[in-house]
């Protein structure tokens, strides 16, 4: 019988201080959301470069290109086990929750929080 597992979530929504991130690009702020979802569960996720190609439809040096993005910037953890010393046997990453780096996205938070009280309203309309 297939059980669905009701504590972890289908959807992760994209912390503000990557949404709003100018050291990302499009493509690591998405790979940093399924990352958060993976590793929803343990803290986590073991997921190969290969298998993020795969599902990106993009090539293997690109996926080690945003990982090594994301961690040297300080958005993920990585830790790695060696057999005897020798080749990776495995490969932990931890989605880190970075701190707010400059004051351009601590602006655009505080915009959003607060657009109901500086307008009292939201109006929409359509762009011709």
């Amino acid at each position: 019988m297939n059980q669905k597992n009701n504590n972890v979530s289908q959807d992760i929504p994209l912390p503000f201080t990557v949404r709003y991130s100018n050291l990302l690009n499009s493509s690591e702020k998405v790979l940093y959301s399924d990352l958060l979802f993976l590793s929803q569960k343990n803290g986590y996720c073991e997921i190969s470069n290969r298998e993020i190609a795969t599902l990106y439809g993009v090539t293997i040096p690109c996926v080690a290109g945003w990982i090594s993005s994301l961690r040297t910037k300080g958005f993920i953890k990585i830790q790695i086990a060696h057999f005897n010393g020798g080749p990776v046997i495995e490969r932990k990453i931890y989605p880190l929750s970075p701190e707010i780096e400059s004051i351009n996205v601590k602006e655009k938070i505080e915009i959003l929080r607060n657009v109901n009280l500086k307008k009292g309203k939201i109006t929409y309309s359509e762009l011709a």
